[in-house]
């Protein structure tokens, strides 16, 4: 018998759903930039509204235990959604709890600052016994359709990749708070749905990839 999760309201005018309730994911956004989500967490498009096209899509990041090398899936997970924010809290096997919190930072009405972005911010916490060494992957795919031409490079400086579009003439970029492990614009999809980590990816740019991705 199936049972329907309805979102309970909090204190603070924000609600909480689980997993299994939520049948669509949020849609947040800002003047220039909108970001939608999907009902598993992950971010399905970044789009620019200045100019009418996609940034990224396919965001989300994966995890595993680096020590076993197995994947950790994800179980139990619920959802708190805000009108500026949307916070997944999920527990891997091994009893690590995570929260992850997407947010697009935009500038308040009147003021100057840099562009426009899309945050994700983790935190992961050990509940269990033994200590646990994950090894997470944030993925996006870097093509708005096949045909697209693009130019990417790994910036040590910014800690992530830059992408030119040859045929708009715009730059992107997707980069971390701490530099990353390793990075790579890969065509591999399957390294990234695998079972079992493989260990750290050779920094290697293939830009002419039918579906680019890139993973920091």
């Amino acid at each position: 018998m199936s049972q329907r999760t309805f979102p309970r309201p909090q204190p603070d005018g924000s609600y909480v759903v689980g997993a299994e309730g939520l049948a669509v994911g949020s849609t947040l956004g800002g003047a220039t930039l909108t970001v939608k989500l999907l009902a598993s967490g992950a971010v399905e498009t970044v789009h620019s509204v200045r100019t009418g096209n996609d940034l990224v899509r396919g965001l989300d990041v994966h995890h595993w235990d680096a020590r076993t090398r197995v994947r950790l899936s994800r179980a139990r997970g619920s959802f708190e959604l805000q009108p500026d924010r949307q916070v997944h809290r999920y527990e891997l096997a091994g009893d690590v709890q995570v929260e992850k919190t997407t947010f697009v930072l935009a500038a308040a009405p009147g003021e100057r600052t840099g562009p426009e972005a899309c945050y994700l911010l983790f935190r992961a916490r050990n509940n269990g016994r033994r200590a646990v060494e994950l090894a997470s992957v944030a993925v996006a795919r870097l093509k708005r359709s096949f045909g697209d031409r693009i130019d990417v490079c790994y910036s040590s400086r910014a800690r992530g990749l830059a992408v030119w579009d040859c045929d708009a003439s715009e730059a992107r970029a997707i980069l971390a708070s701490e530099a990353p492990h390793s990075w790579a614009v890969t065509g591999d999809h399957a390294r990234i749905v695998g079972r079992y980590w493989k260990g750290p990816f050779e920094p290697n740019v293939e830009n002419e990839a039918p579906d680019p991705l890139g993973v920091l």
